[in-house]
């Protein structure tokens, strides 16, 4: 039986300003209509994958990109110019690659890259409760964080 790429545990994105909470059900509902928008193979512009699934044009670009990655199928995105070649315009087709999805591609992954990557999600979460004044942001664990960020230099 065929894994789901697409179900929530499937997936595993990642970012500065990823919190999973917050963005992995979001985010792989998003990836799945995309991919099931271009699976047919056809040429299409930002501008009319977004009109299809509704994502913003800037989400749209940043699956597309995640596609091409192992973890996300390894599909082949080609991108082409469209009119004027002066007017920035791009076509964008996914070919889709059957092999399966490799879930460990190999590459070295460093604790500090992984810490950073959590502190700076945190950070960024904190902050925003700050600026909300939110009962929830604590003060000292944003402080310990900032030291960390500083100590190991990410």
């Amino acid at each position: 039986m065929k894994k789901d790429l697409f179900s929530s545990q499937g997936l595993r994105f990642d970012g500065s300003s990823y919190v999973p909470a917050f963005d992995q059900k979001r985010l792989t509902g998003q990836i799945r209509k995309i991919y099931n928008c271009m699976k047919d193979g056809k040429f299409r512009t930002l501008s009319q994958i977004q009109e299809e699934t509704r994502a913003p044009q800037a989400s749209i670009s940043a699956q597309l990109r995640h596609l091409r990655k192992p973890r996300f199928g390894g599909h082949t995105v080609e991108k082409r110019r469209v009119g004027d070649s002066s007017n920035g315009l791009f076509e964008y087709q996914l070919q889709i690659n059957n092999e399966p999805a490799n879930e460990n591609p190999k590459q070295e992954i460093k604790t500090e890259d992984l810490l950073g990557v959590s502190l700076r999600s945190c950070m960024g979460y904190l902050t925003e409760l700050k600026g909300e004044m939110n009962p929830y942001y604590d003060k000292s664990l944003h402080l310990e964080i900032i030291r960390y960020v500083g100590q190991y230099g990410i």
